[in-house]
């Protein structure tokens, strides 16, 4: 297996031109020549639901003078197991799909993936690094039909101060100068890796992800894995950058919610609260109902008045919502409110209304955002914001130490 391994790294990373050097790469020479390491086709349009998809965010982070920050990796090559854990390492899967170090490959058959090969660029060399056998096992991913999954976060800190190894690195790129359509790989020493497999930092990955692969077939299972897993989001925090700390949660009878940008005006209402803008022009409100409430209503009766609520131009359609790890129906739709007075003549306010229904338990919760025509699309992305960071469950508090 050890020698398969080197072979691997030999025959993804070695190049002459005009010739095929291994079992695993070819090389192509018209006006230039041409890197690439023989993998399945690759394409972001799915081919068939019945394959699925995975990723992984790769980093690697120097300490050497020419560079100071972490760099994202832009290729990783991946090897199918069986249930002995053997590799089949000749047919390499390339994973080069995706930014912002988050590589992606779909079109996957169902089974059992490890990656084994992880680069990026640098000055004109690519940097590698073969995964361990351990590190390969616990970021390995389980492909599921019409599904994305997650192998980790992984960062590599690598320890190249070493003079000699600087004096390498700048002699190849001076090298590369000579011949400039050559691509050389160096395999630098590593110090130690950091796995992060949480589901803050796969969220992370699927954002990216629904973001790369938007108006294609693979974004209902993106979305989908984002619902499972409740599209955490970061830690809100507040104060200067050399200063900040995080915002604490507000807890409110059968809910919490983190108060982030939106700073209108709250009153407590029956079953939860609202939030006013202080023009008036739109509000936000989330409650909590359960049977023997006063204005309880069945689910059924709730849903049924959602789909007829609204004027004859309105769609009446529900679509699906996900708060946290909760899942519901949504509707939006118009109303006109007349002035008081109601004088001949007198215009009407037009509002539009974005209702959320979110079963939970023996109840259910209502989640509200109404405003004027004009400001709704304004306020909208505050509202989608204020529900990002909304807990529907109620923030214990925190014990006293004495």
């Amino acid at each position: 297996m050890k020698k398969e391994r080197e072979a691997t790294e030999k025959g993804c990373f070695r190049f002459f031109p005009f010739l095929s050097v291994s079992f695993f790469c070819f090389s192509l020479s018209l006006l230039f020549l041409a890197f690439g390491c023989s993998t399945l086709p690759a394409s972001r349009q799915a081919v068939s639901l019945q394959n699925g998809g995975m990723s992984a965010c790769v980093y690697f982070l120097h300490t050497d003078w020419f560079s100071l920050f972490a760099h994202p990796a832009t290729k990783i090559i991946w090897a199918q197991s069986d249930k002995f854990g053997h590799l089949d390492l000749d047919h390499p899967i390339l994973g080069d799909q995706g930014n912002s170090g988050c590589l992606f490959a779909v079109n996957i058959p169902p089974g059992t993936y490890r990656p084994i090969l992880v680069s990026y660029r640098l000055f004109g060399l690519r940097l590698y690094y073969p995964f361990k056998p351990e590190l390969e096992k616990e970021m390995e991913v389980k492909v599921k039909e019409d599904r994305f999954s997650f192998a980790g976060n992984l960062t590599v800190y690598t320890a190249t101060e070493d003079p000699a190894i600087i004096a390498e690195h700048i002699g190849l790129r001076l090298k590369r100068l000579w011949w400039p359509f050559h691509l050389y790989s160096v395999k630098p020493p590593v110090d130690y890796v950091h796995l992060d497999q949480t589901a803050l930092s796969e969220a992370a990955s699927l954002r990216v992800a629904r973001r790369f692969y938007a108006n294609t077939l693979w974004s209902d299972a993106i979305e989908n894995r984002l619902a499972e897993i409740g599209d955490p989001q970061s830690p809100a925090t507040q104060g200067p950058f050399w200063k900040r700390r995080k915002v604490q949660a507000v807890s409110i009878s059968s809910f919490s919610y983190i108060p982030t940008k939106l700073r209108w005006p709250r009153k407590l209402i029956l079953g939860g609260a609202e939030w006013l803008e202080p023009k008036d022009r739109a509000r936000i409100a989330v409650q909590f109902f359960e049977r023997g409430m006063k204005d309880y209503q069945s689910q059924e009766i709730l849903l049924e008045k959602m789909r007829e609520a609204g004027t004859l131009d309105d769609a009446h359609v529900l679509f699906s919502v996900h708060v946290s790890t909760y899942s519901g129906k949504g509707v939006r739709y118009k109303s006109y409110v007349y002035p008081k007075n109601d004088l001949p003549g007198s215009a009407a306010d037009v509002f539009i209304t974005e209702t959320w229904l979110i079963p939970k338990g023996p109840g259910y919760y209502l989640i509200h955002y109404r405003a004027l025509r004009s400001y709704f699309k304004k306020f909208y992305p505050d509202f989608k914001r204020f529900v990002k960071y909304l807990s529907l469950e109620r923030q214990k508090p925190k014990k006293k130490s004495f």
